[in-house]
């Protein structure tokens, strides 16, 4: 009588409440199927794979794989306890260890266990932080590390392992600061582990990756008529990695029609008309975020999403430059330190590419344009202040190209008396830098 007709059906009471009042039905029901266990994966453990890649191994050679329980507390899984197991590396001739972890999906229990056990030491703070790595909790691995970070040395202990006192926990803590948005205290630790640690060519790479992270940049487009160059211009930049904020200038209130059509994140200011390009650069660098690189592009450049995190890059590896921009001729993958600009040659010949240039972040609050020189000559006047006043690096990176399609809107909509202006910009110029 309570067998069902349906293999592995079972009868089963079931409540049902109708107001008030509650009834009971009965019915022949299947129950789910038993999940399957799942088994732990092993993470690859990426610091660990640099150890051994470092170590000279003999390929011709024998070497132990094995696990065992270690003696001391126990924990429990489904009611049944057990000693802490671990797994181990070992070389069969001479019995040196070369690795011994505990299981990796008991392992947190065991790590913990020890920083409680002995939490004045940094090795079980950084063993720790290595474990959240693997598993890739940011959070709990920054903690830990910053634990590790706070523990004294005490040099005599035959279990001191000085790194776990040293670069180790501050690259720890940088990996997890850059992964949890925290890229302040990132660079600050990358840039102690890189001192502690400096021939360690993964913490420089890492270093720089903390420098561009913390600093984006801000755009400053001057606009008058060429909205082809400037809407496609536009379209890149707001695909390119690193860009916070892009300004664009109108050469006075009558471009205002003009840009409407533009995106409505871009940011769209104006001058008099005919103020100068001068003072429509000092006007955007205005709206620039604080800390920001500003790039100056002129409207007729092409360049595509990796120029402007290309610029970034040659800043963040090397802080003596102070204006970069990239290359805007030939093929050759070796920077070039200026003094000028390119002055229309744009065979490779010229110099700094004043119709596309990154000014350091650091200066930027240090410097304006000089606005008596309107049209020409303030990307030479930038060049020299940052070669002279600044002491710092005019670079033509190689890790980042553009086109220039040759002063658009000179050539098709100059401004009143240019070359007259022009003239003016030069004595001003050539008297300001005794040239």
């Amino acid at each position: 009588m309570l067998e069902s007709n349906k293999k592995n059906h079972y009868l089963v009471y079931i409540s049902q409440r109708e107001g008030e009042s509650l009834s009971w039905t009965t019915q022949w029901l299947q129950p789910e199927p038993l999940a399957e266990p799942k088994i732990p994966q092993i993470t690859f453990n990426e610091l660990q794979a640099q150890k051994i890649r470092k170590m000279k191994l003999k390929s011709d050679t024998i070497w132990e794989a094995d696990h065992f329980f270690f003696a001391g507390g126990i924990i429990k899984d489904r009611g049944r306890p057990y000693f802490a197991r671990a797994l181990m590396l070992a070389h069969h001739e001479s019995g040196f260890i070369l690795f011994l972890h505990l299981i990796p999906h008991e392992a947190e229990h065991w790590h913990l266990r020890a920083c409680a056990e002995y939490k004045e030491g940094a090795e079980t703070w950084t063993d720790l932080a290595k474990y959240y790595h693997v598993k890739e909790n940011w959070f709990n691995m920054f903690h830990a590390a910053k634990r590790a970070l706070g523990c004294q040395l005490y040099k005599g202990l035959y279990l001191t392992e000085p790194d776990a006192y040293g670069w180790w926990p501050n690259d720890m803590a940088a990996l997890s600061a850059y992964r949890l948005g925290y890229f302040k205290e990132a660079l600050h630790h990358g840039q102690i582990a890189v001192d502690l640690n400096p021939d360690d060519q993964r913490l420089k790479d890492n270093l720089i990756w903390y420098k561009r992270a913390l600093t984006g940049v801000t755009v400053v487009i001057p606009t008058k008529s060429n909205i082809n160059g400037l809407t496609t211009l536009i379209s890149v930049l707001m695909s390119s990695e690193g860009v916070s904020r892009v300004i664009v200038v109108g050469d006075g209130t009558e471009t205002a029609s003009m840009l409407n059509c533009l995106p409505s994140s871009i940011i769209k200011t104006y001058v008099p008309r005919g103020a100068g390009i001068s003072a429509m650069w000092n006007h955007g660098m205005q709206f620039a975020h604080a800390g920001d690189h500003v790039l100056f592009l002129n409207d007729d450049v092409t360049i595509n999403t990796s120029t402007v995190s290309g610029l970034v890059t040659a800043l963040a590896e090397d802080s003596r430059i102070g204006l970069v921009c990239p290359k805007y001729a030939g093929d050759s993958d070796v920077d070039i330190i200026s003094h000028s600009t390119c002055r229309g040659r744009y065979d490779g010949t010229g110099g700094m590419a004043g119709f596309a240039m990154m000014l350091a972040s650091d200066l930027v609050p240090q410097f304006r344009f000089d606005e008596r020189m309107m049209w020409w000559f303030s990307d030479d006047d930038l060049v020299n202040w940052v070669n002279k006043k600044a002491n710092r690096l005019c670079v033509i990176s190689a890790k980042a190209r553009c086109q220039h399609a040759h002063s658009v809107t000179i050539a098709n909509d100059p401004p009143k008396n240019f070359n007259e202006q022009v003239e003016v910009d030069r004595q001003i110029f050539n008297k300001k830098w005794n040239s």
